[in-house]
């Protein structure tokens, strides 16, 4: 586990004030890797259209089309970096399904997991999965298990939903 991961290929834009003080446009990127601080927002390494590479590119600068709201940190993640180790996983079965997060929608693209014996990690309550979303609002997303409904009109049932509960237990065969 590291505290530079490779992620899944993503076309992207970033809000060019986050990468140049100078500077208000969209600048078309490639997302090329998270990176992990402990008790810090996630943040991107991204790859402009123009050749130049940015490390620790907040959350809240990563849009999906140019007419995306522009949101606020808190608005698009609700947790700092349990750990600065963690590892990537396109989470199969639920590739592109549909999520909720109260009344934003998006989609999933990937998750981080970070090192279960490092830091915040140790205690169940705290273990939590970051998953990117690829909001319907046009940003990009951090949401936890707890934070979010997985919906497939296949599988999932909306209708009265029951949301999550952090897992607040450590079990043990000989209990």
């Amino acid at each position: 586990m590291k505290s530079l991961i490779n992620i899944p290929q993503t076309r992207a834009y970033v809000r060019s004030r986050f990468i140049n003080p100078s500077s208000n446009r969209i600048v078309e990127c490639y997302l090329v890797a998270v990176c992990c601080v402990l008790n810090e927002a996630p943040k991107l390494m991204v790859l402009t259209e123009h050749g130049a590479a940015y490390c620790y590119v907040p959350p809240h600068a990563i849009c999906f089309n140019t007419g995306s709201p522009e949101k606020m940190l808190s608005e698009v993640c609700s947790w700092d970096c349990l750990s600065d180790r963690g590892e990537i996983v396109e989470l199969e079965f639920l590739r592109n399904w549909s999520v909720r997060n109260g009344v934003v929608t998006g989609r999933y693209m990937f998750t981080l997991h970070f090192d279960p014996t490092h830091a915040w990690g140790r205690t169940p309550e705290q273990l939590k999965l970051f998953h990117f979303i690829q909001g319907n609002d046009g940003n990009l997303h951090i949401w936890v298990n707890n934070q979010m409904l997985w919906l497939c009109e296949a599988i999932t049932n909306d209708a009265d939903p029951v949301w999550p509960k952090s897992n607040t237990r450590i079990w043990y065969v000989e209990d």
